[in-house]
C-alpha cells in the first residue's frame, strides 16, 4: 500500500519519491512526497510532505524536479486542497531544507511537523493525463543533463499544445 517509486543522487544527496495508499485507514510509518537522505549515512535531510503520489526525481543544478499527481503541499507552506482537486504533475523544488513542515496532512497520514522541508518553486507545467495505464497518469519518470530537464509518460498535452509522451525544459538558474 505504500512504496518508494523514484530514486536519483546529485552524488550529495539521494532523493525519493513515494506513495501511499490504503484507502479509510491510517498510514502508520509511510509518507508522500518527496525526501532527499545523506548519502554517505542514511541520516533524512528533509521531508517534504505533500499528498499526492510522485514517481520519479531528478536533481539539477540545486533545483529538484518530481513527475507526480500532488494535489496538495500545505504540510510545507505551499498550494492547498482544491474542490475539485488540482493536480501539479510536475514540480521544482529546492534540493535544501529551507523551512519545515509546518501541517499534518491529516487523521490518515503520519505528521511530519516540524521536521525540515525544503520549498517549492513557482513551476508547474500543465500536463494532461493519458489513457495507456487506465489510471490517468501524466508524466511518470524525469531526468535530465545539466542543461534540460525531460519528462516522460503517458501525457499528451503540455501547456494546452500537443506533446505525447515526451517532453525538455530549459533547467532552472
Amino acid at each position: 500500500s505504500s512504496s518508494i517509486t523514484g530514486l536519483s543522487t546529485d552524488g550529495t544527496q539521494v532523493y525519493l519519491t513515494a506513495y501511499t495508499y490504503i484507502p479509510n485507514r491510517p498510514h502508520p510509518g509511510t509518507f508522500e512526497g518527496r525526501a532527499a537522505i545523506r548519502a554517505t549515512n542514511g541520516s533524512i535531510v528533509w521531508i517534504n510532505d505533500c499528498i499526492g503520489d510522485s514517481y520519479g526525481v531528478f536533481a539539477m543544478n540545486g533545483v529538484l524536479y518530481s513527475a507526480s499527481h500532488a494535489h496538495s503541499c500545505a504540510a510545507i507552506g505551499g498550494f492547498r486542497e482544491t474542490n475539485p482537486k488540482t493536480y501539479h504533475r510536475g514540480l521544482a523544488e529546492t534540493t535544501t531544507a529551507t523551512g519545515k513542515n509546518i501541517r499534518s496532512n491529516g487523521a490518515y497520514y503520519p505528521s511530519f511537523v516540524g521536521w525540515a522541508a525544503g520549498s517549492l518553486y513557482n513551476w508547474y507545467p500543465n500536463f494532461s493525463t493519458g489513457t495507456v495505464t487506465g489510471i490517468n497518469q501524466g508524466p511518470w519518470s524525469v531526468t535530465g543533463n545539466g542543461n534540460y530537464v525531460v519528462f516522460g509518460g503517458e501525457f499528451l498535452y503540455i501547456n494546452g499544445k500537443p506533446q505525447q509522451g515526451l517532453v525538455r525544459f530549459g533547467g532552472s538558474r
